[in-house]
C-alpha cells in the first residue's frame, strides 16, 4: 500500500561521522553515551560491558577484534590491549576506552565489535527421552553414564560442593577445574583475568560464585549430576562424566557479555585437550543482538573451536510468543516500498529500547521515524529521513531529537554495512521520557531495492507492534531464536517441550498452563536469517528438578532436601530452554562415550535419524522450526552412535564398500561392488557362532539378509570376507 508523506514541521537531526569505519555501530553508540555520561545507571548493566580498570587503571570495554591478513596480535600491544582468545585473524581483548580510536586507526584492524550482553535462558524427563535404557545399558555393551568424557558449562550461579557434583558414592569431587572470571587471583595463563582453581581442595574452598542466581548448579545437575540420595531420581544425564565450569564475567548490573563466553568455551576445550579426553560445552545463553544468520564473530569463532570430539550445546531461547522479530521482502524493480511498525515499549514513564536491522546485502534503505497522534489517528510529525547504501551508510550516526507535545527525548541511529555478511546493519536506541498517552512512536523503512529485512528489539524494554492501524506491520516471534545458542551453523541448537505441567507446593499442585508433551509456549523457533531450521532438536524443559544452589537467596521452588557434610542441599524445580539444552549435553556426553570422535555434523545426523515423533511433533518429514527434528532419543541415538564407531550403518557409499543394517532381529547387507566366496559370520559377545552364511557370488547393489531370529538381544560382532573384500569385523546390535 502507498503512503503518502506530509512534512508538517521540522525538528533537530545531527549527523556525525565516526572517524573509523571499522568500530561496529553498538560499539559506537555505546562508547559515545558512555564518555558524554548519558546510559542511565539503571540501564548501564543492561546494555554495555564495561570493566572499570586494567592493570594500568585504565577503563576498558570487551570486545572482538577482526585483523588482516598478514597481522598478528602483537599490533595491539603499545596501545595496552589484553588479548585473550585467538581464533585465526580474530580475537577477543580487553581494549582501553581511551586508545580505542589509535586502535582503531591501526594497519591490521579490520572490524571492531563490542561484546554484547547475554542473559541467561529429572525424573520423568530421563524416562521420557529412553535415557534410563541408555545409562543402564539395557541391550547394550555397558552402561553408557558419560565417563571418561568432560562436560563444560559457562553460567552463573554454581555451588561447586553440592553432592550432585561428586561421584556417585560421594567419594570424589568430579569439577577438575573452576574459572571465576570475575575473582581476582592467578588467571588462567592464557586468558589473563579471573583466578583459576586446579584442585578438589581449592575448588571446595572457593564454594560458589554469587548468590545471586541458581541457573547455573540447576543446568550443571541435568547435565551431569549424580547424587541419588534415598532413590530420589533426580539425577542427570552423564552422571559420571567430569565437570568443567566457568562462573561468567558479570557483576551486579550485567549479566556478562559473548567476549568472555567465547573465552570460557576454549579454556573448557583447553583442559579437554590437556587430558586429552572428549568433551561437550553447555550454553543455557542468549543474546538478542546479532544478524541470527550464523555471521556473528561469536558464532564464527564458536564453529571454528570444535571439531572431532568438541561439541557445543545451546538453549535457543525464550522468547515464544514475544512480538520482539518483525520482517519483510522487497520485491525490488525501481518500485519503493515500505515497512512501518511502532515500538511497543514496556514501561510507559521511561520509554527505552534497542532494536537491530538487518538487510539482505545490496539494499538501499531510507530510514524515516515519526511520532503518531492516536486522538487524530494520524502521524503527527515526520522527521527528516535518514538514507543507508554501501556509499553513506558507513561512519553515520543520526540523532533524531523530539520535542513535540509534551514528547520528548532521542532516537540514535547508527547504521554500517556489516563487513562479516554484506549486510546493511541498523542500531535503533530510542529514549523517550514522557508520560503523555497520545502519541506513539514509530519508523519507516522505505527501499526499492530487492531484498528482505529482517528486525529484533531486545524483547524486554520494547517490541514492536501494529497497534492494530492498517499499513503498518506487527511483531511476531518467528526467528526467535538468540544469538549464543541458537544461531551457529555447528552448535546443536534446543528447543524445549513439556514432560511435567506442574510442581507441587504444600501439598496443592501448581500448574504452569502447558499442555504435556506439547511444545513450550516460551520456547523459541527459527528459522534463521540465512534460511536454516532452528531448533535442532527438542528436550524436556519443563518443569525439571534438579539441584539449587545453597548460597542462593531468591525464591525456589523446592523438591526435596538432603544432608551432606553437615549441610543442607536442596533440589528443585526450574523451566525453560536453558533446561532442556543441558539434557541434550548430558546426552552428548554419553555419545561421546561411545564415539570419542564423533563431530558436531554426526551429532546433529544421529539427531535427524533417531529423534522421537508422536501425535504432538506429527509427521516430521522435514525438520520443524518449532520442533527441529523431534524429541530427543538417548537410547535410540546411543545405539547409533555404536554404529558409527564401528562403521555400522545406512551412511556408507553404495557404489564402493557394502552397507550393513540391522532392523529387528535380521541383518541386512547390501554389496557396493561385485565379490566372490564372501563369508558372513555372526558371533556372540562369548564368542559362540550364531549365523553363517557363505555366498558364491555377489553382484553390485544385491542384499543379503542373515535372520538371527531367537537369539538373545545384545550386542554381536559381525565378519565379513570374501576375494575383493578384506576381512573386518564389526559390532551390531540386536534389540
Amino acid at each position: 500500500m502507498k503512503q503518502l508523506f506530509i512534512l508538517i514541521g521540522f525538528v533537530v537531526m545531527s549527523v556525525s561521522v565516526w572517524g573509523q569505519s571499522v568500530l561496529s555501530p553498538y560499539t559506537r553508540h555505546y562508547v559515545k553515551q558512555i564518555k558524554n555520561g548519558q546510559m542511565a545507571d539503571s540501564l548501564r548493566g543492561s546494555f554495555t560491558r564495561l570493566k572499570q580498570a586494567n592493570a594500568r587503571g585504565q577503563q576498558v570495554i570487551s570486545a572482538f577484534v577482526h585483523l588482516d591478513e598478514g597481522y598478528g596480535p602483537d599490533i595491539l600491544a603499545p596501545y595496552g590491549v589484553e588479548v585473550r582468545t585467538v581464533v585465526g585473524s580474530m580475537l577477543t581483548a580487553y581494549i582501553p576506552l581511551e586508545e580505542l580510536d589509535e586502535v582503531a586507526a591501526l594497519d591490521g584492524v579490520k572490524y571492531i565489535e563490542m561484546g554484547t550482553p547475554i542473559t541467561p535462558k529429572l525424573d520423568e524427563a530421563r524416562k521420557d527421552t529412553r535415557a534410563d535404557d541408555m545409562q543402564a545399558g539395557t541391550s547394550l555393551p555397558e552402561g553408557y553414564t558419560g565417563k571418561g568424557v568432560i562436560v563444560g558449562v559457562v553460567d552463573n550461579g554454581f555451588d561447586l560442593g553440592h553432592p550432585n557434583f561428586y561421584t556417585r558414592d560421594k567419594s570424589e569431587l568430579r569439577i577438575k577445574r573452576f574459572w571465576d572470571q570475575n575473582a581476582s587471583g592467578t588467571a588462567p595463563e592464557s586468558f589473563g583475568y579471573g583466578c583459576e582453581y586446579t584442585t578438589p581442595e581449592t575448588i571446595l574452598a572457593k564454594g560458589y560464585d554469587t548468590s545471586e542466581s541458581t541457573h547455573a548448579t540447576h543446568v550443571v545437575g541435568i547435565a551431569a549430576g549424580a547424587d541419588n540420595t534415598d532413590d530420589k531420581g533426580v539425577y542427570g544425564v552423564a552422571p559420571d562424566a567430569e565437570i568443567v565450569l566457568v562462573a561468567l564475567n558479570t557483576t551486579e548490573m550485567y549479566n556478562g557479555d559473548n567476549t568472555a563466553v567465547l573465552d570460557g568455551v576454549k579454556y573448557i576445550f583447553d583442559y579437554a585437550d590437556s587430558v586429552e579426553k572428549p568433551c561437550v560445552v553447555n550454553l543455557s545463553l542468549g543474546s538478542y543482538l546479532g544478524p541470527r544468520d550464523g555471521s556473528s564473530t561469536f558464532d564464527v569463532m564458536a564453529d571454528a573451536l570444535q571439531g572431532p570430539g568438541r561439541l557445543l550445546v545451546g538453549s535457543v531461547g525464550n522468547d515464544g510468543g514475544k512480538k520482539y522479530h518483525a520482517s519483510k521482502s522487497f520485491a525490488g524493480g525501481g518500485e519503493p516500498d515500505t515497512l512501518a511498525t511502532f515500538f511497543d515499549f514496556t514501561y510507559r514513564g521511561y520509554q527505552v529500547g534497542i532494536a537491530e536491522v538487518w538487510c539482505d546485502a545490496g539494499m538501499d534503505v531510507t530510514f524515516v521515524p515519526f511520532v503518531y497522534s492516536v486522538k487524530a489517528n494520524k502521524i503527527k510529525k515526520v522527521y527528516e529521513s535518514a538514507r543507508f547504501n554501501v556509499t553513506q551508510c558507513e561512519n553515520k550516526t543520526y540523532n533524531f531529537n523530539v520535542n513535540i507535545d509534551s514528547v520528548w527525548g532521542d532516537l540514535s541511529v547508527n547504521g554500517e554495512i556489516n563487513p562479516l555478511n554484506g549486510k546493511t546493519h541498523l542500531m535503533l536506541a530510542p529514549s523517550f521520557y514522557s508520560l503523555n498517552e497520545g502519541f506513539d512512536r514509530g519508523f519507516y523503512l522505505i527501499s526499492s531495492s530487492e531484498g528482505t529485512v529482517h528486525m529484533w528489539t531486545d524483547g524486554v524494554y520494547s517490541s514492536f507492534s501494529s497497534f492494530n492501524r492498517p499499513g503498518f506491520i506487527d511483531g511476531n516471534d518467528q526467528s526467535s531464536m538468540g544469538e549464543i545458542g541458537g544461531t551457529g551453523k555447528r552448535i546443536i541448537s534446543v528447543g524445549a517441550y513439556v514432560t511435567r505441567d506442574h510442581y507441587t507446593q504444600m501439598g496443592i499442585p501448581q500448574y504452569s498452563g502447558e499442555t504435556q508433551d506439547e511444545i513450550a509456549s516460551f520456547s523459541s523457533h527459527g528459522f534463521t536469517a540465512d534460511g536454516r531450521v532452528k531448533p535442532d532438536i527438542v528436550a524436556p524443559g519443563s518443569y525439571i528438578v534438579s539441584s539449587l544452589s545453597s548460597y542462593y537467596t531468591g525464591n525456589k521452588i523446592k523438591y526435596s532436601t538432603v544432608t551432606w557434610n553437615d549441610k543442607k542441599y536442596e533440589f528443585g524445580f526450574m523451566q525453560g530452554t536453558s533446561m532442556a539444552s543441558p539434557f541434550v549435553a548430558g546426552v552428548m556426553a554419553t555419545w561421546l562415550q561411545a564415539n570419542p570422535e564423533m563431530t558436531p555434523e554426526e551429532a546433529k545426523e544421529i539427531l535427524q535419524k533417531t529423534a522421537r515423533q508422536d501425535s504432538f511433533t506429527g509427521e516430521l518429514p522435514e525438520p520443524s522450526n518449532i520442533w527441529g527434528n523431534g524429541k530427543i532419543d538417548a537410547y535410540a541415538g546411543i545405539k547409533e552412535c555404536l554404529g558409527y564407531e564401528n562403521g555400522i550403518g545406512q551412511h556408507a557409499d553404495a557404489g564402493n564398500s557394502h552397507v550393513v543394517a540391522v532392523d529387528g532381529s535380521q541383518i541386512k547387507i547390501l554389496f557396493g561392488h561385485a565379490d566372490t566366496n564372501v563369508l558372513i559370520t555372526v558371533y556372540n559377545v562369548q564368542g559362540m557362532c550364531a549365523a553363517r552364511q557363505t555366498v558364491s557370488k555377489a553382484c553390485p547393489g544385491e542384499e543379503i539378509v542373515i535372520s538371527l531370529q531367537g537369539a538373545n538381544n545384545g550386542v554381536y560382532l559381525l565378519q565379513l570376507s570374501g576375494n575383493a573384500t578384506e576381512s573386518t569385523t564389526k559390532k551390531i546390535i540386536i534389540n
